[in-house]
Protein backbone atom coordinates (compact mmCIF):
# COMPACT_ATOMS: atom_id res chain seq x y z
CA UNK A 1 0.00 0.00 0.00
CA UNK A 2 1.32 3.43 -0.90
CA UNK A 3 1.77 6.26 1.59
CA UNK A 4 -1.15 8.08 0.02
CA UNK A 5 -3.31 4.96 0.41
CA UNK A 6 -2.26 4.56 4.06
CA UNK A 7 -3.10 8.20 4.73
CA UNK A 8 -6.50 7.81 3.11
CA UNK A 9 -7.16 4.60 5.06
CA UNK A 10 -6.27 6.32 8.35
CA UNK A 11 -8.51 9.26 7.46
CA UNK A 12 -11.46 6.95 6.76
CA UNK A 13 -10.89 4.97 9.95
CA UNK A 14 -10.77 8.18 12.00
CA UNK A 15 -13.99 9.45 10.45
CA UNK A 16 -15.84 6.18 10.99
CA UNK A 17 -14.61 5.30 14.47
CA UNK A 18 -14.01 8.62 16.20
CA UNK A 19 -15.91 11.44 14.56
CA UNK A 20 -19.21 9.53 14.45
CA UNK A 21 -18.98 8.80 18.18
CA UNK A 22 -18.26 12.46 18.87
CA UNK A 23 -21.26 13.53 16.80
CA UNK A 24 -23.50 11.01 18.52
CA UNK A 25 -22.27 12.16 21.92
CA UNK A 26 -22.97 15.80 21.07
CA UNK A 27 -26.46 15.03 19.82
CA UNK A 28 -27.29 12.99 22.92
CA UNK A 29 -26.01 15.84 25.11
CA UNK A 30 -28.22 18.35 23.30
CA UNK A 31 -31.26 16.09 23.59
CA UNK A 32 -30.72 15.70 27.34
CA UNK A 33 -30.07 19.41 27.90
CA UNK A 34 -33.01 20.54 25.81
CA UNK A 35 -35.43 18.22 27.55
CA UNK A 36 -34.37 19.72 30.89
CA UNK A 37 -34.70 23.26 29.60
CA UNK A 38 -38.14 22.69 28.11
CA UNK A 39 -39.80 22.75 31.54
CA UNK A 40 -37.95 25.96 32.41
CA UNK A 41 -39.06 27.63 29.21
CA UNK A 42 -42.68 26.79 29.98
CA UNK A 43 -42.37 28.44 33.39
CA UNK A 44 -40.51 31.40 31.89
CA UNK A 45 -43.17 31.96 29.23
CA UNK A 46 -45.95 31.93 31.80
CA UNK A 47 -46.57 34.65 34.34
CA UNK A 48 -43.80 33.50 36.66
CA UNK A 49 -42.29 35.58 39.39
CA UNK A 50 -38.55 35.94 39.81
CA UNK A 51 -38.38 33.62 42.82
CA UNK A 52 -40.17 30.91 40.83
CA UNK A 53 -37.67 31.22 38.00
CA UNK A 54 -34.78 31.08 40.44
CA UNK A 55 -36.13 27.93 42.07
CA UNK A 56 -36.65 26.36 38.65
CA UNK A 57 -33.08 27.26 37.62
CA UNK A 58 -31.68 25.60 40.73
CA UNK A 59 -33.79 22.49 40.11
CA UNK A 60 -32.66 22.22 36.47
CA UNK A 61 -29.03 22.82 37.36
CA UNK A 62 -29.13 20.06 39.99
CA UNK A 63 -30.79 17.68 37.51
CA UNK A 64 -28.11 18.50 34.94
CA UNK A 65 -25.29 18.01 37.44
CA UNK A 66 -26.91 14.76 38.54
CA UNK A 67 -25.99 13.27 35.17
CA UNK A 68 -22.31 13.78 35.98
CA UNK A 69 -22.02 13.91 39.77
CA UNK A 70 -23.53 11.77 42.51
CA UNK A 71 -26.61 13.31 44.12
CA UNK A 72 -25.08 12.98 47.59
CA UNK A 73 -22.22 15.26 46.60
CA UNK A 74 -24.58 17.87 45.14
CA UNK A 75 -26.71 17.91 48.29
CA UNK A 76 -23.60 17.96 50.50
CA UNK A 77 -22.23 21.04 48.72
CA UNK A 78 -25.56 22.84 49.09
CA UNK A 79 -25.63 22.24 52.86
CA UNK A 80 -22.02 23.33 53.40
CA UNK A 81 -22.36 26.70 51.61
Amino acid sequence: MTNKGKTRKNCIINKILFENQKTELQLNFYVAALSLLQAYVMVFQGKALVHQLHCQQIKIFKQFLGDFIKAEIINEKRQSS
